[in-house]
């Protein structure tokens, strides 16, 4: 069993990790994106697009359960590190101000969860984004997927999990795009609309 102290600074060397390279200026009135979908909608390949067009800092959820993977973490400790590792880097670039995208299925609850926190970073916008496809597809890139040994990619079970247990309501959200037939292309041409009413309006 895993002690208190190795927990701590296993998170500590993650998170420095994954934060060593927040070299983006900081703004004067930051957006933070959130991506909702579930395992195999996009949101990844969305996140990296955006990241790269446009300097944003991407926090994933992904690249921590990698990270954890390498250390040879599983199980109930997984979960709970994975929660506390994405919590404090999210704040650390928050305290930075930096335009950030949270790249993690955006669900009911984690909508709850940063409403209430943005009551601490008043400067920030927030922009919900639903990446909506249809389960059949969701599965089927699932199943296409190469598996590359020690890296976190979703499994149909951790799908099957999450349709089950992640509540997704298409109000919350400032677009709702229906992706089976749509290219990524596409995608960001309605994506960079919406966002370009927030570069304009401060």
């Amino acid at each position: 069993m895993i002690s208190e102290a190795d927990k701590a600074c296993i998170s500590q060397e993650i998170i420095e990790k994954l934060t060593h390279n927040l070299n983006h200026p900081p703004q004067e009135r930051p957006l933070l994106i959130l991506l909702g979908g579930f395992q195999g909608s996009g949101k990844s390949t969305v996140a990296q697009a955006l990241e790269k067009a446009h300097q944003y800092t991407v926090i994933s959820t992904d690249a921590i359960r990698h990270e954890l993977l390498q250390k040879n973490i599983t199980g109930d400790l997984f979960a709970k590190m994975v929660s506390s590792i994405s919590k404090i880097i999210l704040m650390k670039v928050l305290d930075q101000r930096l335009n950030l995208i949270v790249d993690a299925n955006a669900h009911e609850k984690r909508i709850r969860e940063v409403t209430d926190l943005m009551q601490h970073y008043p400067s920030y916008r927030v922009v919900k984004i639903y990446l909506q496809t249809s389960e059949k597809v969701l599965f089927e890139r699932l199943a296409s997927r190469p598996q590359v040994p020690g890296h976190y990619q979703g499994q149909p079970g951790d799908l099957q999990g999450s349709l089950q247990s992640s509540k997704m309501n298409t109000a919350d959200y400032d677009l709702v795009l229906q992706t089976d037939n749509l290219t990524i292309e596409q995608e960001l041409t309605s994506i960079n609309s919406l966002l370009a009413s927030y570069y304009t309006v401060s």
